[in-house]
């Protein structure tokens, strides 16, 4: 299921003050993620990488 590139934009932005990881909200982003898993995974990473560190 492709995902709307404005869309991930924005839910990235607020994934990223919840939970403190840096994961660019820009559009080269959003055009990299072309699925709803590939962007959970994404997301998934980030916030793993911020427990360990």
């Amino acid at each position: 299921m492709p995902v709307d590139s404005l869309l991930i934009v924005e839910i990235l932005t607020r994934v990223g003050e919840r939970y403190s990881i840096a994961i660019p909200a820009d559009r080269q982003s959003a055009e990299a993620t072309p699925s709803v898993r590939a962007f959970a995974r994404a997301v998934r990473e980030a916030v793993i990488e911020r427990q360990q560190s």
